[in-house]
This record gives C-alpha cells, sequence and structure tokens, in this order.
C-alpha cells in the first residue's frame, strides 16, 4: 500500500515538471531581458527592506564582539602590568644591592685611611649584631682564630682605635670598646710623650689616668698607644686631647664608635725574627 502512494506521487511531480520548468525559463526570460536601471531599482529595494533587519541583528553581535576585545585588552593590560611590577621590584633589589655596595666600598675605602705601622699587618673584618651582649660596650666581628685573631690583638676604625679583642670562636671575635667601663688602654699624649691610661665610662668621652700632674697636657694633643705590657703595639692613634670647661682633658671618641661597619685587627708582630726572638724569649 505504500508503495502505491509512492508511483502516485511521483506521476503527479512528472505531470507538472513541464510546466515548472516552462515557467522558470520564462521568468529568466524577463529577467534578462528586463531594464537594467529597473532591476537596479529592484535591488535597491530589497536592500532597504533587508538593511535593517540585517542591521538589528549584527549590531549586538558586534556589540559583544567589541566587549571581549575590550576584556582582552584589559586582560592584556594586566599581565604587561604585572611584569612591569615584577620589573620594578627586581630593579629595586638591585638598586639596594648597588646602594649597599657603595656604602662598604666607602667604609673600606675611609678604613683605608686609618694610620698603622709599616710593622704590622691587619685583618678586616666586618661588624655583626650583637643580641647578647655580656659586655656594655662591646661588638662582634666576622672574623676569628680560623683567619689569626687572637685575643689582646688591638682593633681600629677608620678614626683610630676603638678596642682590643677579648674572646676569640672559630670564624668571629668579641671586641671591648674602649668606652666600656671594664676598658683600660695605656697610652703616650703629645709631643712629649707623657704616659697615661685612658680609662672607659660607658660614654663616648674617654677620661685619662694616672697622668703626672707636673707635666701639661694641651688640647689638641695627639694619643697614641704606648706599647706597654705588650698586648697592643704601640703607636697607634686613639685621638686628640679636648679640655673640658673644668680644666680636664678628655678624648672626645663618638665618632669612632657609631655607626661601625667595617675594622681592622691589627697583629702584633709581622716581622718573623722579631716574632721568633720575643717567642724565645718568653720560652
Amino acid at each position: 500500500m505504500r508503495g502505491y502512494g509512492f508511483v502516485i506521487a511521483r506521476a503527479r511531480i512528472a505531470r507538472f515538471m513541464p510546466t515548472t520548468l516552462i515557467g522558470c525559463s520564462f521568468l529568466l526570460f524577463v529577467l534578462t531581458s528586463w531594464n537594467v536601471d529597473n532591476f537596479n531599482s529592484l535591488r535597491g529595494g530589497l536592500s532597504n527592506l533587508f538593511i535593517p533587519a540585517l542591521e538589528a541583528v549584527t549590531t549586538p553581535v558586534q556589540n559583544v564582539t567589541n566587549k571581549i576585545s575590550e576584556i582582552s585588552g584589559l586582560t592584556q593590560l594586566q599581565v604587561e602590568n604585572e611584569m612591569l611590577r615584577q620589573e620594578n621590584q627586581r630593579l629595586a633589589s638591585w638598586y639596594q644591592v648597588a646602594q649597599q655596595l657603595k656604602s662598604d666600598n666607602d667604609s673600606l675605602r675611609q678604613l683605608m685611611d686609618a694610620k698603622i705601622p709599616e710593622s704590622y699587618d691587619f685583618i678586616t673584618a666586618r661588624t655583626i649584631k650583637d643580641s647578647k651582649k655580656t659586655y656594655a660596650k662591646s661588638l662582634l666581628v666576622s672574623a676569628g682564630l680560623s683567619e689569626g685573631v687572637e685575643k689582646g690583638q688591638a682593633v681600629i676604625s677608620r678614626h683610630g682605635v676603638i678596642g682590643r679583642v677579648i674572646e676569640t670562636a672559630d670564624h668571629a671575635s668579641r671586641v671591648l670598646l674602649l668606652s666600656d667601663i671594664n676598658a683600660r688602654l695605656p697610652v703616650v699624649i703629645g709631643t712629649q710623650k707623657t704616659p697615661s691610661i685612658i680609662a672607659g665610662n660607658n660614654s663616648s668621652f674617654l677620661r685619662l689616668a694616672h697622668t703626672p700632674r707636673e707635666l701639661e697636657v694641651n688640647d689638641g694633643d695627639l694619643v697614641v698607644t704606648s706599647g706597654h705590657g705588650g698586648l697592643i703595639p704601640s703607636g697607634l692613634t686613639v685621638g686628640h686631647i679636648k679640655i673640658d670647661d673644668a680644666g680636664k682633658p678628655y678624648i672626645d671618641a663618638s665618632h669612632g664608635f657609631e655607626n661601625i661597619e667595617y675594622i681592622r685587627i691589627v697583629n702584633k708582630y709581622t716581622d718573623p725574627a722579631l716574632k721568633a726572638s720575643l717567642d724565645k724569649l718568653n720560652q
């Protein structure tokens, strides 16, 4: 039954097919023979009819496309901003390193100005923050037994002697500053080589003890180590004499104990023959 209906449908299509083909042929003939102006008018009319509809459809699509482009642009800006931020952090870090290196270089240059007799050698070290102090005025330095540091050695900054080594470890040492109340240092003053002893008082104003009263001490006199006792070499600059309102001499060492970054530890003897002779005498 189904096959019979299919045959009937095909017969109907075949019957109307010639008429349909003739109609299409006539339409094509009319269109090809129609005036070009009339054809353009028809095309313009159709365009006017369909353009508003096309715009209504494409405008939302274009808006969505623009928004996507804006979002993509913002995302790219965010990526570039993050890259710039990271680069800025790297540059800031390098700037801090450069500033620290400059500060270290300046400190070392200033330390080179400290006068040390040619007969002595020295060890350069950096100061270390001391979180637990046994003494009121002391500091830690980054050199110890492995670097040749020994107890009793003099320690100087760019301004002169600031103390002596009192404790040593493998790679660190503790320095007792002259300003500590326990510190004592034999010195000589001025061209007359007046002997005296510097006594610390937990301040930066070092007082003189045991100075002969009959000998005159003048403002500006140079104070150097005497070498008495053999603990600290002679001839190392300590500072200059100042006279207070009461007429008493003192040494203003405030500049020598503040913001110390690098120090020199002075070896006692660098002349091998002299050291051997002294060791032999001490046996």
